[in-house]
């Protein structure tokens, strides 16, 4: 397993899955008013951009817009995103 620091990461691809794991977890908070609430935490998140993101529609999303909906929903990351686990081949994680 590899582990990368959140902090050296400037996007994440995302996908239908993920776009429904975000709509699950904004619950009954329309999107006007987490479009909203981003925009008083000082991000540009438009309702249709929400929409597009939780339709898979995205094809991927800054970290930093990831972390503000999770502040403005009140959940963790880890909520939000599953666990990455990559098997690398032998000859890539080797100097042979």
């Amino acid at each position: 397993m590899i582990f990368v620091r959140l902090d050296c990461v400037a996007a994440i691809a995302w996908n239908v899955e993920l776009g429904s794991r975000l709509k699950s977890l904004r619950g009954q908070v329309s999107r006007a008013s987490l479009s909203q609430k981003l925009a008083e935490s000082g991000y540009q998140c438009s309702r249709q951009y929400i929409q597009k993101l939780e339709t898979g529609d995205a094809l991927s999303v800054s970290k930093d817009l990831l972390v503000g909906i999770c502040n403005a929903l009140a959940i963790d990351l880890g909520q939000l995103l599953p666990i990455v686990c990559v098997d690398f081949p032998q000859s890539f994680t080797t100097n042979n």
